[in-house]
């Protein structure tokens, strides 16, 4: 089958909703047969447990010079430390009321457009009344 007579039949094979456009992608390095499919993933599974196999030799003898490294030690601690800090301040900081809509992007992922956020309900509903006024406040000015 030729590529235009392949493309013709995907487009009457393929159901696209309403707003969306088709859409096709072609691999021009990628296997023309099963055997040959076959052939690269026995290699690929190769190179990867070759790989596996140098990354834990690595990681061991890091592993080993790091732990005798009582300075390095001493500074892992105070960034652990420094860290979990930072990290105590993400929900400590976020808005408490959030309010928009979202698109469902291919099934597994939602983008979540903000609209207003606030430390309460009324502080979101005051917000979306200014808006819709058309003085309210810009996303940074929001908490």
């Amino acid at each position: 089958m030729t590529r235009t007579e392949g493309l013709k039949a995907a487009r009457e094979l393929v159901t696209v909703p309403k707003g969306s456009e088709f859409y096709c992608e072609e691999n021009d390095r990628g296997p023309r047969s099963q055997e040959e499919f076959e052939s690269r993933r026995e290699e690929q599974k190769s190179a990867i447990a070759a790989e596996k196999a140098s990354r834990e030799a690595l990681e061991q003898r890091r592993a080993a010079v790091l732990k005798a490294d009582a300075e390095y030690q001493r500074l892992m601690s105070a960034w652990k430390t420094a860290k979990k800090t930072r990290e105590s301040f993400f929900l400590k900081l976020s808005p408490r009321v959030t309010v928009g809509h979202s698109e469902n992007l291919s099934g597994l992922f939602r983008h979540v457009h903000s609209v207003a956020t606030g430390f309460n309900w009324s502080d979101v509903v005051r917000r979306l009344r200014e808006k819709a006024k058309g003085n309210g406040p810009t996303r940074e000015e929001q908490p």
